[in-house]
Parts: structure tokens; sequence; C-alpha cells
């Protein structure tokens, strides 16, 4: 609960706008109590985002036992299909499909090295080495991302992406 509290908690501090999180049914009232101008939700597997939605964040808070299979499958169509940008962070890492995404799609996801090392079935110490190379290799498995390697030196790598 805490991570999706401090996520939307920096969120507000960006003042991108309207921020909406959707959150499991039974932490709803807890999150909800403690946000102010943040519209909760309840998540389900056919709800459908907000018309004015620029951004998805998926991953604070999302390790908790019970939640259902649909929520994995939801989240990987997200970070195939969806147009708008997807940034992606913690437990979700490894619901994430590989391969390509919709053509032009920005995607971010932001492992630390020990989730980096889950995701390349390597050593932590092996990501914590050669950052750079490790978080272009990530980024290729899952369809050229950008990709943020959090720790003492932050690195970034990925797909060369244009903005105009």
């Amino acid at each position: 609960m805490a991570r999706r509290f401090l996520a939307a908690r920096g969120a507000q501090r960006a003042q991108p706008g309207r921020i909406t999180l959707s959150t499991h049914e039974s932490i709803y009232h807890a999150v909800a109590s403690q946000l102010q101008a943040v519209m909760v939700n309840l998540w389900t597997p056919d709800m459908k985002l907000p018309e004015t939605t620029s951004a998805v964040l998926i991953g604070p808070g999302m390790a908790a036992p019970g939640l259902a299979d649909s929520m994995a499958l939801t989240i990987r169509r997200l970070w195939r299909d969806l147009s708008l940008p997807v940034i992606v962070d913690a437990s979700v890492l490894d619901w994430l499909p590989l391969g390509p995404v919709s053509k032009n799609a920005v995607r971010v996801i932001t492992p630390h090295p020990g989730e980096a090392a889950r995701l390349l079935k390597a050593a932590v110490s092996q990501c914590r080495q050669i950052a750079r190379k490790r978080c272009a290799k990530i980024s290729r498995r899952f369809g050229n991302c950008w990709v943020v390697l959090k720790g003492i030196k932050r690195s970034l790598a990925g797909a060369r992406v244009k903005f105009s």
C-alpha cells in the first residue's frame, strides 16, 4: 500500500494534472483515505483508462499475494498494445511480455540491480558491472524500451526515440 501512496504523491509533486490511481479492492479504502486530489478507482480486468490519460505507471505495490491472473494479463496487454507511454517498476517487471510493442510506443522500465539480474537470469554482481550493456540487453528483450537502472550510479539505455 505504501508504494502506491508514494507513487501517487510523487506524481502530484510533478503536477501533471489529473492523477488516477487504480488499486485492488482489498486496500481501496486505506489508499483512498490517504490521498487528496488523486482519483482512486477499483482495478478490474475490464477497466477502461480515462480519456484524458497521458501516461500509465504500473508496478508499485503489485507484489501482494492473491492478485488475480487477469491483472497480469491486462498489464501485458497494456505494455504490448497501448499507444500511450507506459512506465513499469517493481514486481510487475516479471509480468512483461518479451518482444515487440506498439510502433513508436514509449516504454520505460526502472529495475534496481536485483530486478535487472532476475530479468537477465544473471547474478546481481554482473548487473552492477557494465551496467550500460546490461541495460541495452534488457531493452532489446522488451521491445527496445528505455531502461533506467536504479542504484548508486544510474544507467540509461534503450531505443533512440525522436521527440517532436
